[in-house]
């Protein structure tokens, strides 16, 4: 079993190449990411956001862990990964969805969520008469 150190590096790693590619994509125009354009500008989920999501897809596609342990060693790194735990806090199965369904749409859920949980709390706000 991976240790808690064990994990924070690799996962590192995977994110810094995640963030590699997509800064190699921006300069190389024909190989330009058309998922980054998705989010470039959005106020609920920035790029740096979808970099750490894609590289926990890389690094759960590489380990081929269980759902279960990499949620806990992510609740484990909590400080040095506080996106991704807000991620999971927020999609249930994101792991799993992210196994199965690709980095995009884990983001996309995530960003559906937080709308509509921003929603929730502006009419919450709005004092009854």
């Amino acid at each position: 079993m991976m240790t808690k150190d064990e994990f924070k590096i690799r996962l590192s790693a995977e994110i810094e190449i995640a963030n590699t590619n997509l800064t190699h994509s921006k300069l190389n125009r024909k190989y330009y990411s058309g998922q980054a354009c998705r989010i470039a500008g959005d106020d609920v989920l920035s790029v740096k956001n979808y970099v750490n999501i894609v590289g926990l897809h890389k690094f759960v596609v590489r380990e081929n862990a269980e759902d279960g342990e990499v949620e806990l060693w992510l609740r484990c790194n909590d400080k040095e990964f506080p996106f991704l735990n807000d991620l999971i806090n927020t999609v249930p199965d994101a792991v799993e969805e992210l196994r199965d369904h690709g980095p995009m749409s884990v983001a996309m859920m995530y960003r559906k969520r937080k709308v509509h949980e921003a929603k929730i709390d502006k009419a919450l706000e709005v004092p009854l008469k």
